[in-house]
């Protein structure tokens, strides 16, 4: 062996021995914790505590102590019965425990609880599982049951419920103390002994198990239970769907294949084929047996209890599967040898007294040896990608062996989760198989491709490439130099220079997101120095936006000086007939006209809103900022809607801030906006700022804010601030 094989091989036993040692301590913990439960189990009263903790967790009743009692006699649900004289046992004991005597096919139990008056009045719940039947009291008010409880046989009528719950509510018992309570439960099961006495019995108790909570609690409970149904549906699906699978490819590959190649194509398909369906017989039996209640117990529990066979099978195959990929010749002997071992193994350890699910721990124990052994030999004769498959095994027999365990209650401490052993144990080899083939195909493409086939196909790629990216290039130069000359136009069409008002200090700004924007700014001075401005934001970016800035402004330099209008309102709807007549379909325009004057040391001013951001004015007397709310919809929409125009005045220091929606919508690196009310904070802090500065503030501010991240929407800026003549 090469001293990197070596390595490997060391290391991997390495893994191997902390993985069983890692298990070796889990169990003896899991015992140890087992044992201070039973332990304090033993000194449980007989009375449980009903907290307030079950609104949110169900509880299980089966560890404690309850009265028991042989026998049937309907007074024994009286709430005042006295139980002091029966005997102590849990809800579910084992049959050699009870005895013939103390089992004789019906009884009672008893259990004194302590309720927490917060649950008084609160919808509850309990589930039941047994094998027989039931009827459950509550303060001696029967509130539900499963079947018919009887002594005799032929009329007993037992039922296995599964994911069903009883529904109560629990009240003050007059005929006992303050918050005690009494649940009693008469139950029969006439088979019990007969069904012990066969060999392949999955359980030797009776009794029942039994949970309790809110009723909210246990819904949530069984509709988990249901949900991880569907999960184990879906993988028993995926098994059964890889069977299908494999049996094609062995149909299709039989033909070219040898019998005496040991690592064929085909054995691997076919034992492959058989370790999946059988898997997934066992695991579906499970769904089949867990989706519903069976009024069958008997049918139940012999399925149940055959279609481990399905398990066994499927073991052997797994066995026959590692043969078949890691031995050069297939050993038909031991096959044939592994094919026997159940029957000698099951039915030799009946004459030797062993129970079934003893027997059936030896035979996974042996098939574990076994394909340890298996995957050791192949390492130390280096076949290749051994340990994926080693790894796999090891994963699908240790989950499985673990699983079994809690299924038999043999470990019982919580981070053993059954669910996820499932999961586990099933997906294992079929994810080492996966990757094997897919390490094995990939080996054999390395070795068929050839230098010169990868070389022609790397030039066709390159000369390819290279033609896309020039006619990419072509289109993208032709369309950018387009876009250009209708941003300069649109720019063109802006104000050059800003406004001489007395009293007045003006600034506008805009910067596009796009190399067309949608957003606009303009004014009009009339013959008596009134200043109308306007400020407004089409729809979307590019050509089609820019046509709907150029149509505005137009209609702005038209109708602002038409004298019909003497108010700013007045030309809102004119300008939005026109625009929804030039149908440019899913377009709009946003836009606010003011109109400003100056007039004895401040500026009297006339706003109306189109759809656009409220204006804000910063008062400087008390370095506030208050905002213009008018009702509005953007131009374009409907013909008929009701804007609305308002008064204001700006005093000395006063600034009136218009800007649209690109600056408190601008987003950062983490995806937020800034926001509108960051972006009247901001406002907040223009005073003793010119009009231009504090257009930079607020950009600078926008940039800082972004952090690097492009400008998402166009943002402009018109700000108008009352100074002293």
């Amino acid at each position: 062996m090469r001293y990197g094989d070596s390595v490997l091989f060391c290391q991997w036993i390495r893994g191997v021995y902390s993985t069983v040692l890692a298990l070796i301590i889990i169990m003896v913990v899991n015992m140890v914790v087992n044992a201070v439960a039973s332990a304090a189990s033993q000194v449980h009263e007989h009375k449980v505590l009903l907290k307030d903790s079950l609104l949110v967790k169900s509880i299980s009743l089966e560890s404690y102590q309850w009265r028991f009692h042989r026998g049937d006699n309907p007074q024994w649900a009286n709430p005042i019965f006295n139980d002091s004289l029966w005997s102590s046992c849990s809800s579910a004991e084992e049959l050699q425990t009870l005895g013939r005597e103390g089992w004789t096919g019906i009884g009672w139990y008893r259990i004194r609880v302590h309720v927490d008056s917060a649950l008084y009045g609160v919808p509850m719940a309990l589930t039941i599982v047994h094998r027989g039947a039931s009827e459950i009291f509550f303060d001696g008010q029967r509130i539900g049951g499963y079947g018919k409880p009887s002594e005799n046989s032929l009329e007993e009528f037992a039922m296995l419920p599964v994911r069903e719950a009883t529904f109560f509510t629990i009240a003050r018992c007059p005929e006992l103390p303050v918050h005690e309570h009494i649940l009693a439960v008469r139950y029969s099961d006439t088979k019990a002994w007969l069904r012990f006495e066969r060999f392949f019995a999955q359980r030797s108790n009776v009794g029942f198990g039994i949970r309790i909570g809110s009723a909210k609690v246990i819904a949530q409970d069984i509709n988990a239970g249901q949900a991880w149904l569907q999960i184990q549906a879906l993988m028993v699906g995926a098994l059964g769907g890889l069977t299908v699978l494999h049996l094609l490819l062995f149909a299709l590959t039989r033909k070219t294949e040898t019998a005496t190649t040991a690592a064929s194509r085909g054995q691997r398909h076919i034992q492959y084929s058989m370790f999946t369906g059988f898997l997934a017989l066992y695991f579906g039996v499970r769904v089949a047996t867990e989706s519903y209640s069976w009024e069958n117990v008997e049918a139940f529990l012999w399925l149940r209890s055959y279609h481990s066979y399905a398990l066994v099978t499927a073991f052997i195959s797994c066995v026959a599967l590692f043969y078949v990929i890691l031995y050069e010749r297939f050993p038909k002997r031991l096959i044939w040898v592994w094919s026997f071992m159940p029957f000698v193994v099951f039915w030799g350890a009946a004459w030797f007294g062993m129970e079934g699910e003893q027997v059936f721990f030896v035979f996974a124990g042996v098939i574990f040896l076994e394909i340890l052994r298996i995957i050791i030999l192949s390492l130390l004769r280096k076949r290749p990608n051994a340990w994926i498959l080693g790894t796999g095994g090891l994963m699908f027999m240790t989950l499985l062996v673990l699983q079994i365990l809690v299924d038999r209650r043999i470990l019982t401490y919580t981070i053993f989760d059954t669910p996820w052993l499932m999961l586990g144990s099933m997906m294992s080899i079929p994810l080492a198989m996966s990757v094997y083939l897919a390490r094995q195909i990939a080996e054999n493409n390395r070795e068929l491709q050839t230098k010169l086939h990868k070389v022609e196909e790397l030039t066709a790629k390159m000369i390819e490439q290279e033609v896309q990216r020039q006619v990419l290039e072509t289109d993208n130069t032709r369309k950018t130099q387009e876009l250009e000359e209708a941003r300069k136009l649109q720019l063109s069409m802006l104000p050059q220079n800003m406004p001489l008002i007395a009293g007045l200090d003006i600034a506008m700004f805009m910067q596009t997101a796009t190399e067309v924007g949608g957003d606009y700014y303009d004014y009009c001075i009339d013959s008596d120095g009134t200043l109308t401005l306007a400020i407004g934001d089409a729809t979307g970016h590019g050509v089609k936006a820019g046509t709907m800035v150029a149509a505005t402004k137009s209609l702005f330099t038209v109708l602002v000086r038409n004298m019909q209008y003497s108010t700013v309102v007045g030309m809102l709807r004119p300008i939005s007939l026109v625009l929804r007549h030039m149908n440019l379909k899913s377009m709009f325009m946003a836009l606010m006209v003011s109109r400003l004057r100056y007039d004895n040391g401040n500026i009297q001013g006339l706003i109306t809103n189109a759809g656009m951001p409220p204006a804000l004015i910063f008062r400087a007397a008390h370095q506030t900022v208050e905002e213009l709310l008018l009702k509005s919809m953007p131009l374009g929409t409907t013909a008929n809607f009701p804007y609305q125009e308002r008064t204001f005045t700006l005093a000395t220091g006063d600034a009136l801030i218009l800007m649209s929606d690109g600056f408190p919508e601008r987003f950062n690196e983490f995806g937020d906006i800034l926001g509108y009310d960051v972006a009247q904070a901001l406002c907040a802090n223009a005073g003793g700022k010119t009009a231009q500065e504090i257009v930079g503030y607020l950009v600078r501010q926008s940039e800082h804010w972004a952090n690097g991240v492009a400008l998402n929407d166009d943002m402009t800026f018109v700000v108008v601030r009352c100074v002293e003549v």
